[in-house]
């Protein structure tokens, strides 16, 4: 994944982890993702650390997927992060793609689309 961060040149890089939590924050200290001037910043339901300014604006648990909305602030430049984790579909959770889909226009219609320079980004489980 580092490969990919470097090739491409991100700034910043959303990555939805269900396993993630505050356990494993030595080993995101340590490893590679903080070297050549990255920083790695662990957010879960939890936790909120703060490596520079970012306010969690809004959050929910649909009933086809979860969401949070975060504005990281650098300097005097906003951002809005529309972050998404939709589970597959299983027999725990038997929603599918066009319910996704409603549900998640509706959403954005009604969190995001008065906010600016949007980002969508997330883990969908189409396949």
């Amino acid at each position: 994944m580092m490969n990919k961060i470097k090739e491409n040149s991100l700034d910043i890089c959303v990555v939805t982890e269900t396993w993630l939590n505050n356990l494993y924050d030595i080993w995101l200290e340590g490893s590679e993702f903080n070297y050549n001037s990255y920083s790695v910043l662990n957010v879960n339901k939890n936790r909120l650390d703060y490596l520079f300014t970012i306010k969690l604006k809004a959050s929910a648990n649909k009933d086809t997927f979860e969401y949070a909305i975060w504005e990281p602030k650098i300097k005097t430049d906003i951002l809005n992060i529309f972050a998404v984790y939709r589970p597959p579909y299983s027999q725990r959770h038997q929603r599918k793609i066009p319910q996704f889909i409603d549900e998640f226009l509706e959403t954005q219609s009604d969190e995001i689309s008065s906010l600016e320079n949007v980002i969508v980004l997330g883990d969908f489980k189409f396949l």
